[in-house]
């Protein structure tokens, strides 16, 4: 059984959360290369924009965007979402086996372990998001090369 200590769970959460931003960072990078080079990305690009929009980003330059909403910032976003989609479907389906059984009570010590740490790995998921946010909004363009 992995161990339930408050500092033990912070430790399995900080190393999910260098595991997080491995897999967020290297999947994000290929399924952006992979989705530019496809035939329907032309057609989901102005939806995705779109999108962008509704959350706020600027139709027009400006100085957090001097160009815009760019085709570059849209693939970005959209492989960005992706690959947070494949850490949580994994953070998910560590959970699954408890939900199968039932109760806590009836699962096993496996499904017991599984979802600890799938619930952990969502903790170091939010930690690396946040660090990466924060980075985003307060580093300088140059720091972040774009």
């Amino acid at each position: 059984m992995l161990a339930l200590d408050y500092a033990s769970q912070w430790q399995v959460a900080l190393a999910c959360s260098v595991a997080c931003a491995l897999v967020c960072e290297t999947i994000g990078v290929a399924f952006a290369r992979w989705t530019a080079k496809q035939p329907w990305w032309e057609r989901a690009l102005p939806i995705m924009r779109q999108t962008c929009y509704n959350f706020g980003f600027s139709k027009e330059p400006s100085p957090e965007f001097p160009d815009g909403t760019s085709d570059a910032i849209v693939l970005d976003l959209w492989s960005a979402v992706n690959a947070h989609v494949v850490v949580h479907f994994v953070c998910g389906g560590l959970m699954i086996p408890v939900i199968v059984a039932g109760a806590w009570a009836a699962a096993t010590p496996f499904a017991r372990n599984a979802f600890i740490l799938g619930t952990l790995c969502d903790v170091g998921f939010d930690l690396y998001h946040g660090c990466r946010v924060a980075t985003a909004t307060f580093a300088s363009r140059d720091f972040l090369g774009r």
